[in-house]
Formats: structure tokens, sequence, C-alpha cells
């Protein structure tokens, strides 16, 4: 597997998604995830909430009064996401709360609910080191995105790549 051209596809999303380019997003999230060799009908169904996920998240965000509501949809897209990843349902939930903590800016909570949510994939004796592993590489891809440079967002992401589809085998996803 060609970890630089996943991590690039995948920085692709988080950088389409900045320029609030939706389509551009969609076509990284389905790329990403051809990549990751899932089969054409499930990325198609993926890619495509991927985007609404970020469509409904900066509704989310720019809104006053219904911020509860744009959260709550982008929550069920993202629990569609995970069963169409064929991960468990949950996940979508602990996903959500890491985005809702990041737009509040409470980043302590960022840290936490990130931590939790690797934490659910992770079984055996690997939770004891591999989700704060993770957490800090996916922490260091997001500096490297807040700074916008794109060659450290992909440097870091190719080392979560490698980590996931080498020794988690694919066990779950951040997108």
């Amino acid at each position: 597997m060609n970890f630089y051209k996943i991590a690039k596809s995948h920085a692709d999303i988080w950088f389409y998604h900045d320029a609030k380019k939706y389509l551009a997003l969609q076509q990284s999230a389905k790329s990403l995830f051809s990549l990751l060799k899932y089969n054409i009908n499930d990325t198609n169904k993926i890619s495509h909430k991927i985007r609404l996920s970020y469509f409904f998240y900066d509704k989310a965000v720019e809104s006053h009064t219904q911020k509860r509501r744009y959260f709550e949809k982008a929550n069920s897209i993202h629990k569609q996401v995970m069963q169409n990843a064929n991960f468990e349902v949950k996940n979508g939930e602990n996903y959500t709360k890491w985005w809702i903590n990041f737009s509040k800016k409470k980043y302590v909570n960022v840290f936490f609910s990130l931590f939790n949510y690797h934490w659910q994939f992770i079984k055996g004796w690997r939770k004891i080191f591999v989700p704060l592993l993770i957490l800090f590489i996916t922490l260091a891809g997001c500096l490297g995105h807040n700074q916008r440079n794109k060659n450290i967002t992909i440097f870091f992401l190719s080392i979560y790549w490698a980590i996931i589809t080498i020794f988690l085998k694919n066990k779950f996803i951040i997108y």
C-alpha cells in the first residue's frame, strides 16, 4: 500500500473542507477509500456521506439557533459512515464528539474524545499504548493542517495510515 497516496487523499479532504469545496472533498474521500481497497459501492456511499458530514458540521458551526440540529445530522451521518465501513455504529457518535469539542475550542476535550474514539477500536494488549500513539500522530497531523502546511500534514498522516493498515488492519478511520 502506498501510504503517501492514502495520506495525500486524507489531507486533501481536510484542505478541501477549508476551501468549502465539498465535491472535491467527496472525490478525495472516494480516492481514500478506493486506496484502502473498499468496493466501489461502499466507496461511493461513504464518500458521499463524508461530504454531507462536513457540510452539516459547517452549518452547525455557523448557526446560532440550529447548531444542535446540524450536529445531530452530522452524528447520524457519522454512524452511517461507520456502518458502511463495517465498523461499530456507536463509533460514529464518538467521532461526532471530537468534532463538537473542536468547534467549541475545548481542546482538552478534543484530546479525550479522540482518545476515546481510538480506544473503542483497539482490543487486547495494543489497547495499552496504541491509542495514545495514534492520538499524538493524529494531533500532529492536525497541527500541520492548522498551520496550513500540507507537507507536514501528509507526513504525519502517512505514519498514521502505516500504523492503521499494517498493525491494525484498517480497524478504524479518521477522516
